[in-house]
């Protein structure tokens, strides 16, 4: 293991997660915006998470879709997030995080 990196409980801990995102904070279809909030998140401690909140807007209607899409994390070794888009670091370390619903993808 790398002195450098920590893991939960060694000590000092600080990760890093940037939502992938393509030159903004909406991705755009024809009709609908994906939009996923935070865009960026550092997590200071090993106890700490945060809950992503990624919703579909279309007009002035805007629908919740943190439970219904999909989450990849680039580097999974750093944290974990889970089907209801709770996050939770591993260890130390910085990552991508993309979200999938339907033909959309952040």
């Amino acid at each position: 293991m790398n002195p450098e990196r920590n893991r939960l409980g060694d000590g000092p801990f600080s990760v890093s997660l940037i939502v992938m995102l393509a030159c903004a904070i909406v991705c755009r279809s024809a009709y609908a915006e994906l939009r996923v909030s935070p865009n960026s998140v550092r997590l200071d401690r090993p106890e700490d998470s945060l809950q992503l909140l990624v919703a579909d807007v279309t007009g002035a209607v805007s629908r919740d879709l943190t439970r219904t899409v999909q989450y990849e994390v680039k580097v999974p070794q750093v944290v974990r997030i889970d089907a209801d888009g709770l996050i939770h670091p591993l260890m130390e370390g910085s990552t991508q995080l993309v979200v999938r619903s339907g033909t959309m993808e952040l």
